[in-house]
């Protein structure tokens, strides 16, 4: 049995954090197997050689295996050597179920994966899951973005789309949340399918806009990314999701690629339905630069300009830019209410008066049979001076005979039509 001396000399162990999870999970298999914690107590000491004498003398595999697990998770190489060397498993695995080859990609350590390959551990096949059948350790070297660690997988044999035959997340969604452009490029090298479907139909390009990971959104679409795909029951987009986050600038990635503008969600929402709820004005002008329909209508009859408006709402140029791109202020939707209505409903007279100069119509009733100057009356008082000037200012006097000399002068006085509308269904 090779001995051990009484000092540390973990290099990797000053850069790595403890895991308290981790930790939990090796207490738990020691406490399975009735083994007392003093191996972990030392190593939590960091005395990790002390904990593999007392292990050695105790002939216990248990013990080693925790000395194992632990060198894994802090990357110490000599520790899983000399731990391997005095009979610990390859294969060993906290109370969680992940192997020690699990935990030394997850952790990042490059020579503890090799030392694990070398001895044995399973690359491939059911072994190669952790124990709730979630991850593979090239999914966590992928997650926490260890490119090196993802090479030398795929280099040993490593199924790049492990997950795939069961619709989960394979490699390649993983690294595409985590963000690292060596990861992913590393797996589209090495011919991982680029379009995999989970159970809800999300494949890394959704997750990588989700993230706003404009790089590897680039590096998705060049390798053939489905730019049109939808996501689950929603039938989210990509545009969608870019929209929600606000993240214009791979708007503009995905609509160069291909994306439709106008494809819908569940809801019959477009991307610039979402665009005009959050707000973004840079997205909301690409989406209209590349032809989105401003009047597009959803499941409940609503336009951009609706989704735009709401209590709070400070949206007040993506309205304008919408306006200005022939978005039509007077369309109701389902319940009769156009954008002028809920202008007021919202407590919003700037909005108010924005419609009016684009011809919104006061007269316009909901399905109750509420005008948008009824709610206006009570909600928005101060605009009633420019729906004044606004309605006078709609009178056009036409000359039929230039030779009918009669002066003659015609009086229109809109104040009882002001004062009426008080008593209308929402005056109460």
């Amino acid at each position: 049995m090779k001995t051990v001396g009484h000092s540390y000399a973990g290099s990797n162990q000053s850069q790595t954090e403890f895991n308290s999870n981790r930790l939990t999970a090796l207490k738990d298999k020691l406490s399975s197997k009735g083994q007392p914690l003093m191996i972990l107590n030392l190593l939590e000491a960091r005395q990790p050689f002390e904990a593999l004498r007392i292990a050695q003398e105790g002939h216990s595999r248990v013990r080693l295996d925790v000395c194992l697990l632990w060198a894994c998770i802090y990357g110490d190489a000599e520790l899983a050597e000399i731990s391997l060397s005095n009979g610990a498993n390859p294969e060993a695995r906290d109370a969680e179920g992940f192997s020690a080859l699990h935990l030394a990609a997850e952790s990042g350590s490059e020579d503890v994966v090799g030392i694990l390959i070398r001895e044995g551990a399973r690359l491939i096949g059911p072994l190669s899951w952790d124990n709730r059948g979630e991850y593979t350790p090239l999914m966590l070297a992928s997650k926490h973005g260890f490119p090196d660690i993802a090479s030398v997988l795929i280099q040993k044999g490593i199924d790049v789309d492990a997950g795939l035959h069961k619709r989960k997340r394979t490699a390649l969604h993983y690294a595409a949340e985590s963000g690292n452009t060596e990861c992913v490029q590393i797996l589209i090298e090495a011919g991982a399918t680029i379009n995999p479907l989970l159970l809800y139909s999300e494949t890394p390009l959704h997750i990588a806009v989700e993230e706003g990971h404009s790089d590897v959104v680039d590096m998705l679409l060049k390798a053939g990314a489905d730019v049109r795909a939808s996501r689950g029951h929603t039938k989210t987009t990509c545009l969608h999701i870019s929209a929600q986050g606000s993240y214009y600038h791979i708007s503009h990635q995905l609509l160069k690629a291909g994306a439709d503008p106008n494809q819908e969600d569940s809801s019959n929402q477009t991307a610039l339905h979402i665009a005009s709820k959050s707000q973004c004005y840079d997205t909301v002008q690409i989406l209209l630069n590349y032809k989105a329909n401003p009047n597009a209508q959803d499941s409940e009859g609503k336009t951009p300009l609706h989704t735009g408006i709401f209590k709070g709402s400070r949206n007040f140029e993506c309205l304008k830019l919408l306006l200005e791109s022939k978005a039509n202020p007077n369309i109701p939707d389902n319940a009769g209410y156009t954008p002028l209505h809920l202008a007021a409903i919202n407590d919003s007279p700037y909005c108010v008066k924005m419609f009016l100069k684009y011809d919104a119509d006061l007269t316009k009733k909901t399905k109750g049979g509420v005008t948008a100057l009824n709610i206006i009356l009570r909600r928005t008082p101060e605009v009633i001076t420019q729906i004044q000037e606004t309605l006078n200012s709609a009178i056009n006097f036409i000359e039929h005979d230039q030779h009918y000399e009669r002066d003659g002068q015609i009086q229109l006085d809109f104040r009882v039509l002001l004062a009426g509308s008080e008593d209308g269904p929402e005056s109460n």
